[in-house]
């Protein structure tokens, strides 16, 4: 059999696109569908659009073997990419955003073809959608939708193509009049390439045809595009706007009487998703299904403290699906353009064939980096050091533990390579590093939040923000702002003041105050929760007097 597309259909109403190429794949798709529950065997991923019921078989098929408690739903054969996002009560809002300054950017860079060409799960699709909507309302124009999902193959797509057009391939110069060819999940079918001469080469030798591809990166492969892509004018950055995305959440929002006045819950997930759409679509989606599943609704704390663990990044899998471990020299890497803030010369290429290091060209096609070294948004931040680095079973018990076990894992080098034309390394290198750090010495359980944006009210009732620059989540829950050289330290400290404080809302069990400085000259004031350390002038070493204990020496890595 010729390459498949087989959709399900989720509970929810989600669709599933998974591409089989041969009768054992279905059979093997199939088999790993059917579930057990308490009602008996049923079709996992089944579901009756028509009146929503789900169905049950009396027994499983003789044919296929037992189902075993790690026949989970869910096929074993790999779909291109993670499942998305649950959006219990997204799918069906009555609200759409147009983008309408996207669109004509879109339409207007559509002489002859243009390729959306991003990660997953930032809107393609939906721009495809209203790109259609909006030439239907304002032109003349003819226009074309070819979803590649229904049908991969070659002669396949050819076929529909002509279907639409109405005349062969050999008659397409007859074509008369504006046409504009919309196609959506390319990458589905870039072994098709007769079909993609035609569009892409073909297509471009006649005035009146218009060409749209959205293409989401092939992170497996590294993506064998269609030769003649690459010449073709691209758009890649589909981030909402400020507006757009502020716009978008209070369309979802609406829907949810409890939430539509959480100021803070607002706030924390707009700067969480950076204009993301998957990013801002799940956080939303997470308070139906908790809903759901917990038969309980939350409250805004609550809520906050859910953006802050595994409930919301349980299901950003799809929005940055680039799950492989690196070895020293990629996260060497990678830290270093992070550490840059982005500050580099050449962008990195994500094209197929890049000269650039491949940990660089894989966290960009997933939508981690942006092609400028800095992270794409706070959530990719924080899924980048929870999913890149080895972690230990187990970890410190105490935060005076882990800042001490931290600063010992510090690379002297990176340290004086950081530093600049000032002889001290600027609070983001020792950020990046301390962040490193964390990670390393925590279990994959416990989630390491940097930059959490906090609320707390005044006496007057007006409300405090602030940005902690680490919250350690969890059963731990600890809370570590870090400075250099006492800068606004009594500052710092009184932002864990439990009556006035910016961060007492944050609901930590333990903070403290982490002041990095250069060698020791004279010891400064103790403090219950401040952690001083004195890094020697080559950062070979450092002296830390942890709270009101007595000074240490801990010798640094390499």
């Amino acid at each position: 059999m010729t390459s498949k597309a087989v959709t399900t259909v989720d509970e929810n109403g989600e669709k599933e696109k998974y591409i089989v190429s041969s009768q054992d794949e279905f059979l093997h798709l199939f088999e790993k569908l059917v579930l057990k529950d308490e009602d008996g065997y049923r079709i996992g991923g089944y579901l009756s659009l028509k009146d929503g019921q789900t169905y049950y078989v009396a027994s499983v098929p003789a044919e296929y073997p037992p189902l075993s408690p790690a026949a989970l739903r869910g096929p074993m054969i790999t779909p291109r990419f993670p499942p998305s996002p649950p959006r219990d009560g997204i799918t069906n809002a009555p609200f759409t955003l147009f983008r309408h300054e996207f669109v004509t950017r879109v339409l207007d860079f559509a002489k002859k073809t243009v390729i959306l060409r991003s990660p997953p799960a930032t809107g393609k699709t939906s721009l495809i959608d209203l790109t259609e909507k909006k030439l239907r309302e304002t032109t003349e124009a003819r226009v074309i939708r070819i979803n590649v999902g229904e049908c991969v193959d070659d002669q396949g797509l050819i076929d529909m193509l002509v279907e639409e057009l109405g005349v062969r391939c050999n008659k397409i110069g007859s074509l008369l009049g504006d046409t504009w060819v919309l196609i959506d999940d390319a990458q589905l079918a870039f072994d098709a390439q007769r079909f993609w001469k035609i569009v892409v080469k073909d297509f471009s030798r006649i005035d009146s045809v218009n060409v749209v591809i959205a293409a989401t990166y092939d992170l497996q492969s590294q993506g064998t595009t269609p030769y003649s892509f690459g010449e073709q004018t691209h758009i890649s950055d589909l981030l909402l706007s400020p507006e757009e995305a502020e716009e978008l959440y209070d369309g979802y929002v609406k829907q949810i009487p409890y939430a539509r006045d959480w100021v803070a819950f607002k706030d924390t997930l707009l700067r969480l998703a950076g204009g993301h759409v998957g990013v801002l679509s799940g956080g939303v989606a997470m308070l139906y299904r908790i809903e759901k599943e917990e038969q309980k609704r939350l409250t805004q704390s609550e809520a906050l403290a859910a953006l802050r663990d595994s409930r919301f990044r349980v299901n950003l899998n799809r929005c940055f699906p680039c799950k492989k471990l690196m070895n020293e020299k990629q996260r060497m890497a990678v830290s270093e353009r992070i550490i840059s803030k982005g500050h580099m010369l050449n962008p990195i290429d994500a094209s197929q064939g890049s000269q650039h290091d491949e940990s660089l060209v894989q966290l960009v096609r997933a939508g981690v980096l942006s092609s400028t070294g800095a992270f794409s948004c706070l959530v990719a931040q924080w899924l980048y050091f929870n999913s890149f680095y080895n972690r230990p079973a187990e970890g410190p018990t105490s935060i005076g533990e882990l800042i001490l076990q931290a600063v010992r894992s510090l690379s002297a080098l990176r340290l004086r390579q950081s530093c600049g034309t000032q002889h001290f390394p600027q609070e983001a290198a020792f950020q990046q590093l301390f962040n490193e750090a964390f990670t390393r010495l925590l279990p994959p359980a416990v989630s390491v939040c940097p930059e959490l944006n906090t609320f707390a009210k005044d006496k007057n009732g007006r409300v405090l923000s602030g940005e902690l620059d680490f919250y350690i989540g969890e059963d731990r829950c600890w809370a570590i702002e870090l400075l250099r050289n006492g800068d606004k330290i009594n500052e710092h400290v009184g932002r864990f003041d439990p009556q006035s404080g910016k961060y007492r809302g944050v609901g930590y069990k333990d903070y403290l105050v982490v002041d990095c400085r250069g060698a020791l000259v004279r010891e400064v004031a103790t403090m219950q929760d401040r952690c001083t350390i004195y890094f020697s002038d080559n950062f070979q070493s450092a002296q830390c007097k942890m709270r009101e204990d007595p000074l240490v020496t801990i010798d640094l890595s390499d």
